[in-house]
């Protein structure tokens, strides 16, 4: 009687579905994940019933249960699947728009919004400007750089202004968000090892214990590749949902440098030359967006590497102390290195500011430099500022961070065969002797925790480059500026109908060259 209570409720729910999918233009999420979970409850329930009956089987609850999945099934495919034209209510739509706006749960995870510019991309085997899609709504236009100018405005109307806490109330949402997909990847990651251990057991077991069935493996299996799919699949939702903040703050840092430079004072504008002014642009600003991509790593690899160590000591014992110590090492070892690329990463930075600095005046005294033929002079100054200074610490730089990496590839390799060295010599009982689903098992761990360590360094010199970064956007954002009292600045619209070719923008009275 209840699988038939529930059919009769999903046929129901199934024409209502269908109702919706006439008079609505966009898919429901809600619904398309109703029916998801729907379907996977009946066919537990329906594998349940096959494998619990024990004399016969009742075929009519089991064609109820079978038309139930049927029903769920064929609701969930009619929820994804796209109306007719006809049969939906027009509105008027932007060329330009974005498809991910109105994509479903599942076109959005599985980017199937992008198939037609992909299709038409390979059967033309190019694309034009007209094929590409728009940006997201909240990028587009200036609304974007408005608001964060406006927050930052009165940011610095407070006793503390801070570009960071500007920066944060208009990405925090997007960066909340793409953290949950990071941990909903890492911990399906996390859920493979235990996984593999029952696979391995129930190998050992098969054929030998009674009670343990093909299905169970078949199961572990599924569940195997599920985990896969959701890792996969949650993994890159984070990247692309962790785009849209990199994008907003390239953006709006951009707006802030450019409207900065415009209302600096002259006390600030001597402290700021051009080839500073073109650094923050060029380089600056785009290490500190860089970084957003990068933010949750601070968080993620030292939680990953703390559980997959714990549960490497439940797996082999105090033999995991052992690896933990090499991890203490290269922990310690990746500070110090990280010292010296700070260092000279500081170091370059002063000498190419040196350097934009000798080219802002040689191009801004060309007449005398020409007049006098100081050109030599001149160019033996900046390559001497370049080849022996700044090349040089650049190529400290790239030593040191290869210094770095090297150690983390080691690191990884040296944790295992320690680990594995010290259980074999003076442990080898506590868990067992050293066999295969030991083995498997802990290299899976170590696999776990090999990004972490050899991703580490990376992640402390982008943190480092974009620290620095930020010291250099702040100074120039919190600069004095014109008095806004002598300067009578005027809204002017050029695509307005009163305005004309002939309107004066620039006027200077009484000036002298």
């Amino acid at each position: 009687m209840t699988a038939v209570l529930q059919l009769f409720s999903t046929c129901v729910a199934l024409v209502l579905s269908f109702a919706h999918g006439r008079r609505s233009r966009l898919s429901s999420d809600i619904l398309l994940v109703y029916w998801l979970f729907s379907a996977i409850a009946t066919t537990a329930q329906l594998r349940s019933l096959i494998k619990h009956s024990t004399d016969s089987l009742d075929i009519s609850v089991l064609v109820a249960y079978v038309a139930l999945l049927g029903a769920s099934l064929t609701a969930l495919w009619a929820e994804a699947t796209a109306q007719p034209s006809e049969s939906r209510i027009h509105l008027p739509d932007d060329d330009k728009q974005d498809p991910a706006e109105q994509a479903h749960i599942f076109s959005r995870l599985i980017f199937a919004w992008a198939t037609p510019a992909i299709n038409a991309g390979y059967r033309r085997n190019y694309l034009d400007i007209e094929h590409l899609y728009g940006m997201p709504r909240e990028l587009m236009g200036d609304q974007a750089n408005v608001e964060f100018l406006a927050q930052w405005t009165r940011s610095q109307a407070q006793s503390s202004p801070s570009l960071l806490r500007v920066m944060w109330s208009g990405t925090w949402r997007d960066i909340l968000w793409s953290g949950v997909y990071l941990a909903i990847s890492v911990g399906s990651q996390l859920l493979q090892p235990l996984l593999l251990r029952r696979i391995i057991t129930f190998f050992q077991v098969y054929g030998t214990v009674k009670g343990v069935e093909l299905d169970d493996g078949l199961l572990l299996a599924a569940a195997m590749g599920v985990l896969g799919l959701v890792r996969a699949t949650a993994f890159q939702a984070y990247w692309l949902r962790l785009m849209l903040p990199f994008m907003w703050v390239d953006k709006v840092l951009s707006a802030l440098i450019f409207r900065k430079v415009l209302h600096l004072s002259s006390e600030s504008r001597s402290k700021h030359t051009v080839g500073e002014i073109v650094s923050y642009l060029s380089v600056d600003a785009d290490r500190i967006a860089v970084f957003v991509n990068y933010i949750h790593c601070l968080w993620c690899y030292p939680l990953q590497i703390t559980v997959v160590m714990y549960m490497l000591y439940q797996t082999m014992g105090r033999s995991c102390l052992a690896g933990v110590a090499m991890l203490a090492i290269n922990a310690c070892a990746s500070t110090w290195l990280a010292g010296f690329v700070q260092a000279h990463v500081r170091d370059f930075f002063n000498w190419r500011d040196q350097r934009m600095r000798v080219i802002t005046e040689a191009m801004s005294n060309m007449k005398s430099v020409k007049l006098y033929s100081w050109q030599s002079a001149f160019i033996d100054r900046i390559c001497k500022i370049r080849d022996a200074n700044e090349l040089h610490s650049l190529r400290k730089v790239g030593m040191w961070k290869a210094v770095m990496n090297t150690s983390s590839s080691l690191t990884t390799v040296l944790i295992g065969l320690v680990t594995f060295a010290t259980y074999e010599v003076f442990d080898g009982v506590s868990h067992g002797p050293l066999t295969s689903k030991l083995i498997f098992v802990s290299l899976s761990y170590f696999l776990l925790i090999q990004e972490p360590i050899s991703q580490g360094p990376f992640i402390m010199t982008q943190f480092i480059n974009a620290a620095k970064s930020y010291v250099r956007v702040c100074s120039l954002a919190n600069s004095a500026e014109l008095d806004p009292v002598a300067v009578d600045r005027k809204e002017y619209d050029r695509d307005s109908p009163i305005a004309s070719a002939n309107d004066v923008l620039v006027s200077v009275e009484k000036g002298e060259f």
